[in-house]
């Protein structure tokens, strides 16, 4: 990397004239509300990328394991059940970044525990305002969501958040 050099004090990456994250709440020449701003911009589009991933899966693997109860008889193709899933995971998406960003905020970071939970939170509130007819699978699908805001929240520990 040209110009940068290595933060003795914390082993991360940083521009020469940035902020010694002991002095200030800027690394890298990062502020929190940028870290804020990058966070709920990804939340918003890879979480739900990663569960119309999952819902696809569970399409494909769910009749291979014997699953098949609670599933409809007639399901759509797999482009459209993903679409369909990709645009219903934005709700709890922006329910879980509501929870998440004052985090990042206040701290520059959100835990894995955080973001499982927020994540299980955010599919409850969207489920409560727009219902999907999962029976006995919605506290599985509140899980797999969980652990969909896992996986981004490891997205966004690459480079976003503090570590």
């Amino acid at each position: 990397m040209t110009g940068a050099r290595r933060d003795q004090s914390n082993w991360s990456w940083c521009a020469p004239g940035s902020i010694n994250p002991s002095k200030g709440n800027r690394v890298g020449g990062i502020s929190n509300a940028q870290r804020a701003l990058w966070a709920l911009l990804l939340i918003l589009l890879v979480a739900p990328f990663f569960a119309a991933l999952v819902a696809v899966i569970s399409l494909l693997v769910g009749p291979l394991l014997g699953v098949t109860e609670g599933r409809p008889s007639v399901v759509a193709p797999l482009g459209v059940s993903a679409l369909n899933a990709y645009v219903w995971a934005v709700i709890p998406s922006v329910m879980a970044a509501i929870g998440l960003v004052p985090l990042v905020l206040r701290r520059g970071a959100f835990g894995w525990v955080e973001a499982g939970a927020m994540g299980v939170v955010g599919f409850a509130a969207a489920q409560a305002l727009v219902p999907l007819p999962l029976g006995q699978f919605g506290p599985i699908a509140a899980f797999a969501f969980g652990l969909v805001m896992v996986a981004v929240r490891l997205v966004l520990a690459g480079r976003i958040l503090r570590s």
